[in-house]
């Protein structure tokens, strides 16, 4: 076998692999389309402490219009630290944090895979909504 038909071959293996990646990439977005939007129930509280159940019963009425408060804060100004983003927000970061995870979860947002600093001078994750994300 020649280099040149190595080669074409080659080429084809990669086309191959593009798309089932593009297959995959697909299905997994359908996959997130059809989950039901997360409650605070689908996972326990952060704490199995009285004051953490209580205070995720608490939030729960308000848990979609504070995700959609995230969301649309990233849209606009992301990347940002989970700082940011509370401050940004006017959230308690306790409360933002946990909408972010959410976020996450139903594959709206990301990770950036980057750092930026905090006001005390320490390193954190960089979050921004997902660009694969279709929610139409």
């Amino acid at each position: 076998m020649t280099y040149a038909d190595q080669m074409v071959r080659l080429d084809r293996l990669v086309s191959l692999v593009h798309t089932v990646t593009d297959v995959e990439s697909a299905i997994e977005r359908r996959d997130r389309a059809e989950a039901k939007e997360p409650t605070l129930w689908d996972q326990p509280p952060s704490q199995p402490t009285a004051t953490s159940k209580a205070a995720a019963t608490e939030i729960a009425p308000a848990a979609a219009n504070l995700r959609e408060r995230v969301f649309g804060w990233l849209e606009l100004n992301g990347p940002a630290t989970d700082e940011a983003i509370a401050n940004g927000c006017a959230l308690n970061p306790s409360t933002e944090r946990p909408r972010r995870i959410e976020l996450v979860a139903m594959g709206r947002v990301r990770s950036s895979l980057h750092l930026g600093v905090t006001s005390s001078g320490r390193k954190a994750l960089l979050w921004e909504v997902d660009p694969t994300y279709n929610d139409g």
